[in-house]
């Protein structure tokens, strides 16, 4: 019995696959763009997260996925080991961003 059709059930793969790769890549291996920029212009990318992985600071964090499925609903919740940022000021900052770009054209947000 399948819950959702095709095309969302891709939309979930796709935000699902984001969602983990971030919390690896920048959460628990700690990846600034910098480095990821760097990596991906010199085309060792894969290489650079491989020899990541097996320094002792990162080589033991994992990444937790809890997860509820029924007719309605898919949840699901990742956990990392990495360090934690300060998502307030993120979406203080991408309220600002955002406000900005509406009263220039005329919208409210």
């Amino acid at each position: 019995m399948a819950f959702f059709d095709k095309s969302t059930l891709n939309t979930i793969r796709i935000c699902l696959r984001e969602i983990l790769v971030n919390a690896i890549e920048h959460r628990n291996l700690a990846v600034n763009f910098e480095e990821k920029s760097k990596a991906i212009v010199e085309q060792d990318y894969m290489e650079f997260l491989i020899k990541r992985q097996r320094e002792p600071i990162y080589a033991k964090k994992k990444v937790y996925i809890d997860y509820f499925i029924n007719n309605n609903l898919f949840y699901f919740r990742i956990a990392d080991e990495g360090e934690g940022f300060d998502h307030k000021s993120f979406i203080a900052r991408e309220k600002k961003r955002l406000a900005k770009i509406c009263s220039s054209t005329d919208e409210k947000f």
